[in-house]
């Protein structure tokens, strides 16, 4: 995947933090690949084109062309994806359709090396970028679990502690990693503590 060595997955269903952990790992200096559909509904609702509530199959083909390309735009030894191609099979099955042979095949080909799947949050709040209902959320969070383990992958459960906590979890997994690569982990742990 455009070079990286290694390449790790922050996902989870919506209201699971998935924005502040991300942005705390920006902060840290690592490379993210950003989420294809949260960029493809702000450009289709701005300049026209298909949205996934009226259209959903052409919506998911923009987002899984915009992923590969975002892919390629985002080079580095070391990478963290906000959301993979499992998240798109969750979508596909939360809205009862089968997933299309294209993202079957780019699911298999892209692999990632681990998934940090983040635990649901205490609380849930829809907004714009949240439509789904407490009720939707929940399966939409299963569904990824569901899609990831079909894919093989071993799950990396973060549970629902302060981001600081969160961000030292996921270093141990990878610390191991930056080690072989000769890569050292950033400088703002301080900073990081007092995110909540």
């Amino acid at each position: 995947m455009a070079g990286a060595r290694k390449n790790y997955v922050i996902t989870g269903g919506p209201c699971t933090g998935k924005t502040v952990v991300i942005n705390a790992l920006k902060k840290e200096g690592f490379i993210i690949v950003p989420e294809a559909a949260r960029l493809v509904k702000r450009r289709n609702k701005i300049y026209g084109g298909p949205l996934a509530e009226k259209h959903f199959d052409a919506f998911e083909e923009q987002v899984l062309q915009a992923q590969t390309r975002l892919d390629l735009k985002h080079p580095g030894v070391v990478r963290f994806h906000d959301r993979s191609f499992c998240d798109n099979i969750a979508y596909y099955n939360f809205n009862h359709r089968k997933p299309s042979p294209f993202l079957m095949e780019i699911a298999n080909r892209y692999r990632f090396d681990m998934i940090f799947y983040l635990s649901q949050l205490d609380f849930y709040k829809q907004d714009e970028h949240r439509p789904e209902t407490k009720v939707e959320a929940d399966l939409l969070h299963n569904l990824a679990r569901e899609a990831y383990s079909m894919q093989g992958y071993t799950l990396i459960e973060i549970p629902p502690v302060s981001v600081y906590e969160r961000i030292q979890i996921i270093k141990e997994y990878i610390q191991e990693d930056l080690d072989r690569l000769g890569l050292v982990w950033g400088c703002c742990e301080r900073e990081l503590k007092g995110l909540k």
